[in-house]
This record gives structure tokens, C-alpha cells and sequence, in this order.
């Protein structure tokens, strides 16, 4: 497999996290990838290969070559056909709200077809991946056009929403919303407004998908086997209410999730 990340340009980083290409031969694993909610909206290419998913209620769809999606609150689980070829752009809660130009509450837990939402640009843009041999042309090539497609001089009326952002992810989901609000010189109800029309969930669920996150990353660095030292840090009162918001994430109970590989899933969320 081959596996390749960028940081994008300074200008892109406040709201791109990163642009990552993976290229799996057809003998490797790629059926049944689990994809929990990570807090990132994003633009993907499969310019090599077919992939689909399946939602939480074994609904399959097939997934157009270029497609945008929306944050989720749900898992999917993702399938590929033969060899794959994949970019993927990982957007900061905002990003995709400043890519479209428009709200995004509407794309929420959504797969669209990029050309059908920005437009026959992106079917140029496509087109040139899949015509070009180097991995590392492909990934410049998209980012060029991110830099295109973003209006720098149009984000000023956002900077409330995105230092909401920035507490948020500091904090790891775990700072009050009225906090939050009075930190970000808003109300809680224009805060909860703009906040959904920018990243697409209310900032309480959003603060949610964080915090269950926040454990994939304790997991890494202390091991699975400080579990009650992991959940409280990570602001659970017990571990029943952790273990309500991970099958509410996943499906599953932490103990089977953890039995299975998946090797995906890294990939989609970022990290």
C-alpha cells in the first residue's frame, strides 16, 4: 500500500487539516472498513478502482468517482472493488462551509457528487488526476485548486465561528457551550445558528464526536488496557455513558470494535 499525506499551503491551514492519497492493490484488505464519526468534512477522489458504503441501517450505496461529504454523527462502513486509488482532502469544521461558499447544515450525514454541488470544474479537476502518473502531482494539483476555490477575502465575518472552533478542538469537546459562546463574544443562540450553518451540527453534538475521539487517540498512546484512567480524562462521568456514546458512534461495543482491523479508517479521518 501507499500511503502519502500533505499539510496543505499556510493560507489552507486554518481550514484544511490535510490531503492524503492511498493506493492499495487488489489483494489487500479494503471490504468492510468501519468509518466512525471523526469531526472532519471532506473531498475525495477515487481516481483508480469503485468503492461504496454502507450506512448504520445496511443501507449500500455506490460512490460517485468524485464526492463531498458532509460531517457525520453516524459510522459507515466502507468497501472498495479491486485495486484503489483514493485523495482525500480533510476539512477543519469551517472548511467545508468556506469550499462551497454556502451553509452545509443540508450535507449533513450525506455523500454528494462534487460536480453536482461545485460544478463541472471539478470534472477537470478529476480528469487531470487520473491523467497524471505522480502521486505527489496529484496531491499538488489538488491543492492548487483549493487554493483557487477558497475566498480569502470573504472569511472575516466567520472569525467568531472559527475561534469556536479552535476552543472546541483544544479542548477536546470538553468546554461548556456557555463557555463557549462567551469566549467566541456570542450568544448561545446565535452561537448554535451560525454554528450549524457553518459546520453542520449544533456545537453540543459536535463537542460529542470530539470527545469520543479523544479516546482513539488516549487508546494510542496509553494502550487498551486503561480504560476507566482513558473515559475520564476524556470528561465521561462513567463508563456507562462511554460506552452509550460509542455504540451511538459505531454500532458496537468498544470490546468487539477493537477486535476487528481496520485499516481504512485512519485514512478518512486524518489521523
Amino acid at each position: 500500500m501507499i500511503y502519502k499525506v500533505i499539510e496543505p499551503n499556510d493560507a489552507l491551514k486554518p481550514y484544511v487539516h490535510s490531503i492524503q492519497l492511498t493506493d492499495m492493490n487488489k489483494g489487500e484488505r479494503l471490504n468492510n472498513q468501519k468509518i466512525v464519526p471523526y469531526g472532519y468534512s471532506g473531498l475525495f477522489f477515487t481516481y483508480k478502482g469503485s468503492c461504496s458504503k454502507t450506512d448504520n441501517i445496511c443501507r449500500k450505496f455506490s460512490l460517485p468517482r468524485s464526492f463531498i461529504a458532509g460531517l457525520t454523527d453516524q459510522s459507515v462502513t466502507f468497501n472498495g472493488e479491486g485495486s484503489i486509488g483514493t485523495i482525500a482532502v480533510n476539512f477543519y469544521p469551517t472548511g467545508l462551509y468556506h469550499f462551497l461558499k454556502s451553509s452545509v447544515s443540508e450535507i449533513t450525514n450525506a455523500t454528494l457528487n462534487s460536480s453536482d454541488v461545485v460544478g463541472p470544474e471539478m470534472d477537470r479537476l478529476f480528469d487531470q488526476i487520473t491523467n497524471t502518473k505522480d502521486d505527489n502531482e496529484k496531491l499538488n494539483l489538488v491543492e492548487k485548486f483549493l487554493l483557487y476555490r477558497f475566498d480569502f477575502d470573504g472569511l472575516l465575518h466567520t472569525k467568531s465561528i472559527e475561534t469556536a472552533q479552535k476552543l472546541l478542538m483544544a479542548s477536546n469537546g470538553q468546554i461548556k457551550i456557555h463557555q463557549l459562546a462567551q469566549q467566541s463574544c456570542m450568544s448561545i443562540s446565535s452561537l448554535e445558528r451560525h454554528f450549524h450553518q457553518q459546520v453542520g451540527l449544533l456545537p453540543k453534538s459536535y463537542a460529542n464526536i470530539l470527545r469520543f475521539n479523544h479516546v482513539f487517540k488516549l487508546i494510542k498512546h496509553y494502550g487498551s488496557n486503561k480504560w476507566q484512567d482513558i473515559i475520564y480524562k476524556c470528561g465521561y462521568y462513567d463508563q456507562a455513558s462511554f460506552i452509550r456514546d460509542f455504540s451511538r458512534y459505531t454500532g458496537e461495543t468498544p470490546r468487539r470494535f477493537f477486535l476487528s482491523e481496520f485499516r481504512v479508517s485512519d485514512f478518512f479521518s486524518g489521523k
